[in-house]
């Protein structure tokens, strides 16, 4: 069921679909099944905004960034032990916090909505009865869940 939205309402599920595609890689099914929005709504939204240059810049950015601070590591490492003061065991921290930050592309909420979106297929399939009492409080929590970590 398609349900109307304010115009508010839209421009906060076309902003949070962007996010998911731009940098939570989602596909523009998924992101309709999820708002239940038509998938040509979501493709417009892409093709307007041009969602797809987007994505591909966060991702070469990242990257980009990644290497280099993997790149500038062993000569932070050698800095702290030819000169282990603070100020170089600093940086090196923030070198190797920045550097696992980057590399949590794994995404917990990411993986949450993906492994939501795997239980709901399953209770439809396996507990239909269910399914529809369970699905009303799931689409809000994975809404809820988007909304929280903007």
């Amino acid at each position: 069921m398609i349900v109307k939205n304010t115009k508010l309402q839209r421009e906060q599920i076309k902003k949070h679909a962007e996010e998911l595609y731009v940098h939570h890689q989602r596909d523009f099914a998924y992101i309709a099944q999820v708002y239940k929005i038509p998938e040509r709504t979501i493709r417009r939204w892409a093709k307007d905004n041009d969602w797809e240059n987007t994505r591909k810049q966060v991702n070469e950015s990242s990257w980009k960034t990644m290497q280099e601070l993997k790149a500038a590591l062993p000569k932070l490492i050698k800095k702290v032990a030819d000169n282990p003061t603070a100020a170089n065991a600093d940086s090196l921290q923030k070198v190797v916090s920045s550097l696992k930050k980057l590399s949590k592309d794994v995404d917990l909420i990411g993986n949450a909505l993906m492994i939501l979106k795997e239980f709901s297929l399953y209770i439809k399939e396996n507990d239909p009865d269910r399914a529809e009492t369970l699905l009303d409080h799931i689409e809000p929590f994975i809404k809820h869940l988007e909304t929280k970590h903007d």
